[in-house]
């Protein structure tokens, strides 16, 4: 009995993609709520802001604690460290909150193994389907 093998890759295919995008969406979500980055120049003047945290892995994502306890998240300038960029905005030297950058986190590097992960798999099957469609139509001519 030869069963085409391509609704199975297609449908591996989906399935690969739709987990990845889970695990993506999931890792990815930022701390608090958003605010613009003109918001925390202006917070972190009025001395509002306690400290600015960012991962270099995570792109430009910067995750904001303010004095209240609250947390926040903005998008920063991919150019410039956050300090150069407040400074630049008109923020005193001796307003500057204290500025970690944190080593990579665990769901980048999750994230980065899942992607890796995904690919061969996706790679092996379409080897694997595309294969068997090919020993299949050998095998009929």
């Amino acid at each position: 009995m030869n069963r085409n093998p391509l609704p199975f890759v297609l449908g591996l295919l989906v399935l690969l993609v739709v987990a990845f995008a889970a695990v993506f969406v999931f890792f990815s979500r930022p701390e608090g709520r958003n605010v613009t980055i003109s918001q925390v120049v202006n917070d972190v003047k009025k001395g509002d802001v306690v400290k600015i945290s960012y991962h270099p892995d995570d792109g430009v994502v910067v995750t904001i604690l303010y004095r209240d306890g609250q947390k926040a998240s903005t998008s920063r300038e991919p150019n410039k460290s956050v300090a150069e960029y407040l400074l630049s905005q008109g923020v005193p030297q001796d307003k500057l909150p204290a500025i970690e950058v944190l080593e990579p986190s665990l769901s980048s590097s999750l994230l980065a193994a899942v992607g890796l992960l995904l690919g061969a798999g996706l790679i092996f099957a379409l080897g694997f389907g595309l294969g068997r469609a090919s020993g299949d139509s050998k095998q009929r001519g």
